[in-house]
């Protein structure tokens, strides 16, 4: 590659390349033996991709050690073996155990990119770590990631004196392509984690990632099958002893979820008696903001081709939002019946529908949902799209006439330019038998190179908007959020110093009827230090106004209407979390409303065997003179963690949560077994207990055991 070493040098944003490296691959009818030993004669018969470059730090110079790529098909699979060169013995493997869908930054990982419809768009990757743990992610345009997309594949691995190797098979019924195609985009890609350094097959510039497939190499001579009947059905059954309260009872359930790939762009999922039993639980938090928070999507049904479905943004508003589904306003579970989603993507468009019915419980209405998606390419890499929500309520003695809320949306993406993009979000609300017709703008506008990343995000929320299908942060406001982020790699820094971040950011909430300020903070990273590993340390000097209106609660403190000016000071170090042992310490301090505030936060990680991890979060809050009663008040949540693995298939979770501001102790075990690729068996046991006067104490113990089995034609 004659640019290699001119980028080398030179780690600035370059265009795509006119002519794409390629790798022909060739049909064999061999058999291998699934071992992660590539000594098969097959492996032998087949060519290699070639040698890979730096993406980071050195962009374009050779690595530190190369990567050994082989690929071949047949009539049921595609194959891919990899050997990554290393120190002997694989003494320098860094990697945090077995979990799926492990950390992208914190471990030695080889993947692989495909483009299967070559129309630069969107990546299909797979990934895994020296231990054989699986990573698979969709991801569009470098920019919209579905990290919880599970494809069916399955891998193995060695590690020897010179190398850790992978086999890798992906059946054709896991990939959606155009048949009568024989080329597809593909980038293979490696982390040497130790070192902190990222290596590509086809070069890209360090300011994007492996993702962004213009940039990506041709697979030549590809020949898939066409497209077969492509079925799945995955019944579940489940029994759990539940015991809220007062309230004691054994269940036992079953349902289904069929996936039907109807043809290479279009999928049909329908679902009954839907469960979401083995999802992880959410993470206790303190709340420091007059705003309510958001909490990320946990549930698989509802991860899948989640970005298709989402346009805003979570520190704004979201027009349509799954959690909004299946649970109530206090985060617990409400039966859902069943429902539908119908997804079609293709080169000049994505489709998408999902129909949902949520049965009634002791707080809400049965609810019916539905989503209407439309997003079209419009060239130049970007796109237009709309999205329709509609959430009726079914009627209740509150109620008795039920209550429709719709949203109707219209969204954008463009790219200007190799690293300047815009978005947008226009939605507006409808509301049948009750309030809420009103409009939420969102927009942005960033710029990202090697350099760093400048932008510029807004918001506007009416006072009447109301998005009863989606996440809203509050109404009758407006956002302003500028930013600057440098990336800064002198020559004459020191050897072990990877890169000097210093930046800034801000934040501003208005009024949107009067234009007042309600709140803000300014926020200077006046010095910011990366080391070579990864060790980050950071420091922030936070300029805060409050302007209330009202007087409003606070960690059960009361505090007064009034304005608040006041500054605050952070620091942060973080050490390099490749390692078996890592840490993260937090310390801020200052003035807040009319008191003081002291927080620590101290994370810790010990793995030192890839089949067992401790973890701990401990967060520490001290008030000091604040509020109508000048009070003082500790504030804490503590959060250990327990990881067993037998291995990528076979784990144990143990996971405890104590709030000492709500009394909440919370307690979940969670085991999981993939006997074969998507096909589990979960126990998960939970244990929650609120003590917090003077309300009445609450405790909710259940054990579930469930069984989900994937039948596949």
């Amino acid at each position: 590659m004659t640019a290699s070493a001119f980028f080398a040098q030179n780690s600035e944003v370059f265009p795509p390349p006119k002519e794409k490296r390629s790798y022909h691959v060739l049909r064999q009818t061999a058999q291998i033996v699934l071992d992660g030993i590539l000594n098969e004669e097959v492996w032998k018969m087949t060519p290699g991709a070639g040698e890979f470059f730096q993406i980071d730090p050195q962009q374009g110079a050779p690595p530190a050690f190369q990567t050994d790529v082989r690929v071949f098909f047949d009539d049921e699979a595609i194959y891919i073996g990899a050997v990554c060169y290393d120190e002997p013995g694989g003494k320098g493997i860094r990697t945090q155990g077995f979990r799926r869908d492990f950390e992208f930054f914190e471990t030695d990982f080889f993947g692989i990119n495909f483009d299967t419809f070559l129309d630069e768009k969107t990546s299909l990757s797979f990934q895994l770590n020296p231990y054989g743990a699986l990573r698979d992610i969709r991801v569009f345009e470098d920019l919209l990631f579905e990290r919880n997309w599970n494809a069916v594949w399955d891998a193995r691995t060695s590690i020897n004196d010179s190398s850790w190797n992978a086999e890798i098979i992906i059946p054709w019924k896991s990939l959606r392509y155009p048949s009568e195609k024989e080329e597809w985009g593909i980038n293979f890609t490696r982390s040497i984690r130790r070192i902190n350094q990222f290596t590509a097959w086809s070069l890209y510039p360090r300011a994007f990632s492996g993702y962004r497939m213009d940039y990506a190499g041709k697979l030549t001579g590809i020949q898939p099958p066409p497209a077969p009947l492509n079925v799945d059905i995955q019944p579940y059954i489940l029994a759990s002893d539940n015991r809220y309260s007062d309230i004691k009872g054994y269940t036992a359930e079953a349902g289904v979820d069929v996936k039907w790939a109807i043809n290479p762009f279009s999928v049909l999922d329908l679902t009954y008696n839907t469960d979401f039993a083995q999802a992880e639980v959410d993470n206790q938090v303190i709340n420091l903001t007059r705003f309510s928070l958001f909490f990320p999507e946990k549930r698989g049904f509802f991860l899948e081709n989640e970005r298709l479905f989402t346009t805003g943004w979570s520190n704004s508003f979201y027009p349509f939002f799954s959690r909004r589904i299946g649970l109530d306003a206090t985060g617990n579970p409400v039966p859902v019946t069943g429902g539908a989603r119908y997804v079609s993507k293709s080169t000049d468009r994505n489709i998408g529908a999902l129909y949902i019915h949520q049965e009634a419980s002791a707080l809400q209405p049965g609810s019916h949902f539905g989503v209407l998606r439309l997003k079209e390419f419009t060239g130049n890499r970007s796109t237009l799209g709309a999205l329709m929500t509609v959430r009726s309520d079914e009627a209740s003695a509150a109620a008795p006439q039920g209550k429709t809320n719709a949203t109707l949306s219209a969204d954008g993406f463009f790219r200007i330019g190799k690293t300047l993009s815009t978005e947008f979000t226009l939605s507006g609300s409808k509301t049948w038998h009750g309030k809420g017709d009103g409009f939420a703008l969102y927009h942005s506008i960033a710029n990202t190179a090697s350099w760093g990343a400048l932008g510029l995000v807004t918001n506007l929320i009416s006072a009447n908007y109301l998005a009863e299908a989606g996440y809203q942060i509050g109404s009758n406001m407006m956002m302003a959020y500028p930013y600057a982020f440098f990336n800064l790699r002198p020559g004459w820094k020191p050897g072990y110093i990877r890169s000097f971040e210093p930046g800034g950011f801000a934040q501003f909430y208005y009024e949107a009827g009067s234009g007042k300020l309600s709140e803000g903070y300014i926020s200077l990273v006046p010095l910011t230090v990366r080391l070579q590993d990864n060790t980050l340390f950071e420091s922030y000097i936070n300029y805060n106004v409050q302007r209330a209106q009202r007087s409003f609660r606070l960690s059960n403190i009361i505090i007064n209407e009034g304005e608040y000016e006041y500054f605050r000071y952070a620091l942060k170090l973080t050490s390099d979390q490749s390692y078996f042992i890592g840490a993260s310490v937090q310390y801020d301090d200052g003035a807040f409303y009319n008191g003081t505030l002291r927080h620590y936060n101290v994370k810790f990680r010990y793995n030192p065997v890839p089949h067992l991890v401790v973890a701990s979060n401990w967060d520490y809050y001290q008030f000091k003179e604040l509020g109508a009663l000048r009070e003082n008040k500790d504030v804490s949540v503590i959060a250990p963690e327990l990881r067993i693995s037998m291995n990528p298939r076979a784990h144990l979770n143990l996971f405890y949560q104590y709030n000492s501001l709500t009394k909440t102790a919370a307690f979940n075990i969670r085991a999981s077994f993939e006997f074969k690729p998507l096909s589990y068996i979960y126990i998960v046991v939970n244990d929650v207990a609120t003590t917090m006067t003077p309300s009445p104490s609450v405790e909710q113990k259940q054990i579930v055991l469930k069984v989900n089995y994937r039948l596949s034609n």
